[in-house]
């Protein structure tokens, strides 16, 4: 299974810490791919800015420091969990745990 992870949306505050555009949220996709059929999630991760701490103005973030940002609010066991859950939707499309077949006697 392969995963991407990408940045949809960012909510920021006009100005916090001394500084301009500050991101407190991202909202995020997770897609996975069999290499035949993909599935996504989506959801959020609120994010903290510290004063002191290097700051990169808005204009020039880029998607990977985001989803790098993302990942460690959100730790390990929540990367894998979500990970985990798009998985199984793509098992789940290609073989669905149950299914809806024709009664026997609607047809012939």
């Amino acid at each position: 299974m392969n995963y991407t992870w990408n940045i949809i949306q960012m909510d920021c505050y006009p100005q916090a810490e001394g500084e301009v555009n500050v991101v407190w949220n991202a909202v995020w996709k997770l897609s996975a791919t069999d290499g035949i059929t993909t599935c996504y999630i989506t959801g959020n991760q609120p994010l903290t800015y510290v004063a002191g701490t290097p700051y990169t103005p808005y204009n020039e973030l880029t998607e990977a420091q985001v989803v790098g940002w993302v990942q460690a609010a959100m730790g390990a066991s929540a990367i894998a969990a979500n990970e985990k859950i798009v998985s199984d939707l793509v098992v789940e499309t290609v073989v669905p745990a149950t299914y809806q077949p024709p009664l026997p006697w609607a047809g012939a």
